[in-house]
């Protein structure tokens, strides 16, 4: 996702144009109600969800994708994209599973979960998230020239875009999020934001890569699937 929205950023650069990101469903819906004349600056690289999606389908045309977060909004754009995702559950719907089932999460498990995600897509739930991850994959020159803004909570969203449009501000890549403290503040989520935020950035940590374009699998998706959204 973000080797994609990187190429997309600089080309919207090249033309003079300020971006806006494409991963929070709601606030895309945002842009595209109450900033019309925006909708043009909307990233065109599919979400982190969809762009999954469509890797797994790529490898295995037959699989099943399931999505599992805590955004509601991620169950509409599953029907705008029904080649990638096949459905959503929220982590409250994943706990009813869990309980109706009898899964006990308490027991622990055979052996420790040793993440594939890099450190950047793990860490773009959070606060400026996406934008972080995104700069990762900047040249260092380009990072510290990188003129951003951001707005968790549609309302300072909103805000922002406002301020955009009158000239008040200036940005040539805003990342807006619909859930106020980002991601891990969603409705779908069961534990406090703090504590998530908190576990979030510790998994983080135990990535072995730090940004997308140094696996040799996702340099090699860039390359062969189209990401762009039609």
């Amino acid at each position: 996702y973000f080797d994609s929205l990187f190429i997309l950023f600089e080309q919207a650069k090249e033309e003079g144009k300020k971006m806006t990101t494409s991963c929070c469903p709601a606030f895309v819906s945002l842009v595209k109600k109450h900033f019309p004349e925006y909708e043009e600056n909307i990233s065109k690289t599919t979400s982190p969800m969809v762009s999954c999606g469509l890797y797994v389908k790529n490898k295995n045309p037959e699989a099943m994708t399931c999505f599992i977060g805590p955004c509601i909004a991620k169950k509409r754009e599953s029907l705008e994209h029904p080649d990638a995702v096949d459905f959503v559950l929220t982590y409250e719907d994943l706990q009813c599973i869990f309980e109706g089932t009898g899964i006990d999460l308490s027991q622990p498990a055979d052996k420790e979960y040793v993440t594939q995600a890099t450190a950047g897509g793990i860490g773009f739930p959070l606060t400026r998230g996406v934008q972080a991850s995104m700069k990762e994959v900047l040249p260092l020159d380009r990072q510290a020239a990188l003129s951003a803004e951001y707005a968790d909570g549609l309302e300072f969203c909103k805000d922002k875009l406002s301020q955009i449009k009158s000239g008040k501000l200036t940005a040539e890549y805003f990342e807006g999020m619909a859930c106020c403290n980002g991601c891990v503040n969603a409705p779908g989520s069961l534990a406090q934001q703090g504590l998530t935020r908190v576990l979030v950035t510790k998994f983080q940590k135990t990535a072995e890569k730090k940004t997308s374009d140094q696996l040799p699998e996702a340099v090699d998706a860039v390359k062969n699937i189209s990401f762009e959204i039609q």
